[in-house]
């Protein structure tokens, strides 16, 4: 996230020996699926999702294809400004 709430995927890949640094820009975030500022971000522990908060709702973006996977909104998240994300996946009963 960047200091005009932008939102942007990039890669960046260091040079240690020679503190040589290169980025490149995967994409561009904003807005995307958003209808306001985002104001937080988080990466979620499986590092294939990605959740990323807005006045308007959260957003559960699949990491692979920076597409959204879920939106979540309620009443209660209008000030939403931080928040860390757990990722449950629920396996299906098996048939008796």
């Amino acid at each position: 996230m960047q200091s005009n709430n932008t939102l942007h995927g990039i890669t960046v890949a260091v040079d240690f020996k020679t503190n040589e640094v290169q980025s490149e820009s995967l994409a561009n975030l904003n807005k995307r699926g958003h209808r306001s500022d985002v104001r937080c971000f988080a990466v979620v522990e499986n590092n294939r999702t990605f959740v990323s908060g807005s006045a308007d709702a959260g957003i559960i973006w699949d990491s692979n294809s920076l597409l959204p996977i879920n939106r979540f909104e309620a009443d209660e998240m209008k000030d939403l400004i931080s928040r860390k994300f757990h990722i449950f996946h629920f396996k299906k009963p098996k048939k008796s």
